[in-house]
């Protein structure tokens, strides 16, 4: 470090700090070092210390300031012999000597182009085509270089490829940074293009290009020292880069911001760094060591080289009217003090633009937010994991790129906490790290080479921590409770449940927002807020660590039974329907409700968390069944009286899974069980439970006859009535048992298919239409089907997916190529296993096949028929046993690939064409 500021005495407490190490250990270096190079050499002063000798790196500055004042070629080929290697190589990445890199190499860049521009001069144009040629290809955007082998070339006699040059030069510019060709440059082409019109600068061959017009006269701008550089590779943020210099180009001052460790240093010295290649004046100012606002304008001035001493006047002064570009890194500290001094510049200097980096905008007038996303966990985040592992040490096999995308996405796509967890691979194994991730803050640690702040993964969310306010940070603690995000009234609920009820949750939300700590996204239903995985760990362990984990979760656990209890009569309600779709939303806060009940034993609230919502919510939704058992088991131990009726919740549940699974024992027993619960029920959910598990068995009349009775029973609830005498036109018409339909069940069908409010009854009312229509009133039919499809009001999933499969048997009938376009939209909804919400899409795609004879219909129905309830097949596909007989049973991924090609050669559809051409339908 006194190497690089020799002759300059460098204060022993900026040294220290620097270092990391106390006053006295330092002291103790300096003293051994004075003992190995003398004392007339290191020099102690009453401020610090300097070190008195002639360095290479002192020598090469003179030799190109000699060659640029026009010397010579001699100095800048003397300058360029003391290039032995990468500048300061052993200390490159150490912050302290970053900025000394940059300016280094940025010298050496003026010495190749100063050589050039002296060999054009000399007539030695061979030599300086050659070299400047070499140049460029490691630096194919210096703007000097490109004009300095145009006329090298030009003077050559080679005016055509010198016009080449300009052209290639002309269209990078436009695809990478969105700009053009300097002035120079540009009048330099246009002096090729037409030498005899369009006169020459005599200047050109031997000027520096930082040399410009300021209050008429000409002076020397300051060279670009300081731009951090970086050894590793830089991972993906393409997008984010040209988005960055777009809004430069568009507006004056860009604020990147994200959360701590996202990589806001990394991508603002990327782009300082494309924009130094074309020529502009850059400054790199990091503010992160910087405690006092107070200090910020001095500081600021003194790197960029303006004078201290009336700072503020002297960088005014010092911008003037350059084009130039000030990026100040990390500002979330001192943001005030910031966005005061960039309101200042920006008014004083016309030509300055100002990139800032924050986890929080400066909030100031034309300010233009970037807001820096986290890495795609499935594809620069590998990629990222997988360089630094790879740098580390570690052999990671193909096989586990799947792993990689778990532990990338359980670590948000964080750039740090990726290249932390990278750095432990080759010591531990993957799956030992990924494993260790409960403890994440334990296990990513220790990162050598970086600041303070990123050494660790804590260090990261600590820094952000510390900047909350109190109340900030104590909302920030209790919304750590949710999981898998949350909306505005719920926050509201859990903050002021959770023992903050004087806090006002909404302007501390969006505090949080733009602070970076808590993550908005737009949804169908409107913004949802969540905390990142890192972050809500965080938030976890200071709630246990102040005492009020119990209390939070509580809340939490009350305001999720606030929407699940609701009495079974509200099943088929539009309130039923809108608690049950906030449900599908809040699955991980529900799982997190339920393990709270377990944990405390709480029979009532198990109850409550067994609402008529839940039942909805949960039919369609296997995955669930191990908490619908933890909470049969808590209400089946607690008291009768307070568990209520619950305990239908589970009965219902079950049933929902054992539907689309196809399992008709499951059926059978889950309808047992909510008889039991519910020996007297009025709502109709025990006669739609009951007919379609008669229905499943193929017993079309039977299942009509269930449903007449709960039609016919005055004592049936409004909306369980409406769907039951929905599915009865359906179920009866579906399966040619026209006959059992009552006239007045057609009727309220048509009426409800026209205006009922409950979207999931007005839709299958459309569809059990179609069935009655289809032979006598094509158009009608035709027209109902269309307006199914076309509802956009959401209804809970299993209905949806009820609905796109009862659509999809019409479409078999009525339209096959219709159908198979329609079972592609919506075959890409589940996997290759058999135990997906959707199987029965694939039953009915078996369906259309085998009545339209495909060659592959025999392996499919043997396939499904073997993973399925072979009884409800045959219903589907009458002939199943002979086709059993004749086909192969395929594995799963195999039987779904086949499924979707028969499908698109139904349809009339490309393998690459879009699935969703039933628009037609």
């Amino acid at each position: 470090m006194l190497a690089l500021h020799s002759g300059s005495t460098m204060r022993a407490a900026h040294l220290a700090d620097v270092l990391g190490v106390q006053l006295g250990a330092l002291r103790a270096t300096v003293s051994r070092v004075r003992r190995l190079i003398g004392d007339d050499v290191l020099i102690s002063d009453p401020i610090g210390y300097r070190l008195d000798a002639t360095t290479d790196t002192a020598a090469f500055v003179d030799l190109v300031a000699r060659g640029v004042a026009g010397e010579g070629i001699d100095c800048f080929d003397r300058a360029l012999a003391l290039w032995h290697g990468p500048a300061i190589d052993e200390f490159a990445t150490d912050e302290w000597a970053a900025a000394s890199v940059v300016h280094m190499e940025e010298l050496r860049r003026v010495a190749i182009e100063g050589r050039g521009a002296a060999l054009i001069s000399a007539g030695r144009v061979g030599e300086a085509t050659a070299a400047l040629e070499m140049h460029l290809a490691d630096h194919p955007l210096r703007d000097r270089a490109h004009g300095l082998l145009m006329l090298a070339l030009a003077s050559d006699g080679r005016q055509a490829e010198a016009l080449r040059v300009y052209q290639r030069y002309r269209h990078h510019l436009a695809e990478q940074i969105g700009t053009v060709p300097s002035a120079d440059v540009t009048a330099l082409e246009r002096w090729i293009a037409e030498p005899t019109t369009t006169p020459l600068d005599p200047m050109w061959p031997t000027r520096a290009p930082s040399l410009e017009t300021a209050s008429g006269t000409m002076r020397a701008r300051r060279l670009p020292d300081n731009v951090p550089t970086f050894r590793s590779s830089f991972v993906g943020r393409r997008v984010e880069t040209d988005t960055i210099l777009l809004a430069l180009r568009n507006g004056r001052t860009v604020t990147v911001v994200g959360e701590g460790g996202v990589g806001k240093t990394r991508l603002a010295a990327t782009v300082a760094a494309q924009l130094v290649e074309t020529g502009l004046q850059v400054w790199f100012i990091e503010l992160a060591s910087m405690n006092d606002g107070a200090d910020l304008v001095g500081t600021v001035a003194a790197q960029v080289g303006a004078p201290v001493l009336n700072a503020l006047d002297g960088l005014q002064g010092f911008i003037g009217n350059s084009h130039s570009v000030l990026v100040l890194d990390n500002a979330e500290h001192l943001l005030d003090d910031v966005a005061d001094l960039v309101d200042i510049l920006l008014a004083s200097c016309p030509a300055l633009l100002v990139l800032t980096t924050s986890r929080v905008p400066l909030g100031i007038e034309g300010e233009r937010v970037v807001r820096l996303s986290p890495l795609d966990p499935q594809i620069d985040a590998p990629e990222l994991f997988l360089a630094r592992a790879e740098s580390a040490g570690a052999a990671l096999r193909p096989d586990q790129r799947d792993d990689v995308e778990s532990l990338c996405s359980r670590l948000d796509g964080n750039p740090l906490a990726i290249e932390l967890a990278a750095t432990r691979v080759a010591a531990l194994g993957l799956r030992a790290v990924i494993d260790g991730l409960d403890d994440r803050f334990t296990l990513l640690s220790g990162g050598r080479g970086r600041d303070g702040r990123h050494r660790t993964l804590r260090a990261v969310v600590e820094w952000s921590d510390r900047l909350l306010s109190p109340h900030e940070r104590a909302v920030f603690r209790i919304l750590g409770v949710f999981s898998g995000g949350f909306e505005i009234d719920a926050a509201q609920h859990v903050v002021h449940g959770g023992g903050l009820s004087d806090v006002s949750v909404l302007p501390t939300l969006v505090a949080l927002v733009e602070r970076s700590m808590v993550v908005a996204e737009p949804a169908v239903a409107g913004t949802r807020f969540r905390l990142l995985d890192t972050l809500r760990a965080y938030a976890l362990e200071q709630l246990t660590l102040e005492g009020e984990l119990a209390v939070a979760t509580a809340a939490q656990a009350a305001w999720v039974a606030s929407i699940t209890d609701a009495p079974l009569d509200e099943w088929m309600t539009r309130d039923g329907h809108r608690r049950s779709l906030r449900l599908e939303r809040e699955v991980d806060n529900w799982r997190c409700a339920v393990n709270h009940a377990a944990a405390t034993n709480d029979a009532a609230l198990a109850s409550r968390l067994c609402g008529v919502p839940t039942g909805l919510f949960l039919w369609g939704r296997p995955d669930l069944l191990e908490h619908v058992e933890t909470l049969d088991r808590l209400m089946l131990a607690g008291d009768a009286a307070a568990v209520g009726v619950g305990r239908a919740g589970p009965a219902y549940a079950r049933w929902g899974s054992a539907w689309v699974m196809l399992d008709l024992i499951a059926l059978d027993a889950a309808c047992d069980h909510f008889d039991l619960c519910v020996p007297d029920d009025t709502s109709g959910i025990a006669a739609t439970m009951r007919s379609a598990a008669v229905l499943a068995g193929g017993d079309v009349r039977a299942a009509t006859a269930i449903r007449s009775e709960a039609i016919c029973d005055p004592r049936t609830n409004p909306g369980g009535r409406d769907l039951t005498t929905a599915m009865a036109v359906y179920g009866a018409c579906r399966f040619g048992a026209r006959e059992l339909v009552a006239d007045s069940w057609i009727e309220r069908a048509r009426e409800l298919a026209r205006s009922s409010d409950v979207p999931t009854i007005r839709k299958i009312a459309r569809v059990a239409m179609c069935w009655v229509l289809g032979d006598v009133d094509p158009e009608t039919s035709a027209t109902l089907l269309h307006e199914t499809m076309a509802d956009p009001e959401p209804i809970p999933m299993f209905w949806d997916r009820l609905t796109d499969l009862f659509v999809s048997r019409f479409l078999t009938v009525s339209a096959p190529p219709d159908a198979a376009r329609h079972l592609l939209r919506v075959l890409p909804r589940f996997d290759a296993g058999f135990d997906s919400a959707d199987a029965m899409t694939l039953v009915t795609s078996a369906a259309l096949l085998a009545e339209n004879g495909h060659r592959w219909a025999d392996d499919i129905v043997a396939s499904l028929a073997a993973a399925m309830s072979s009884q409800y097949m045959a219903t589907m596909v009458p002939d199943i046993v002979e086709r059993c007989a004749r086909g192969r049973v395929l594995a799963g991924e195999r039987l779904i690939s086949l499924v979707r090609t028969a499908l698109e050669e139904v349809g009339g559809v490309t393998a690459n064409a879009d699935h969703a051409a039933d628009a037609s339908v």
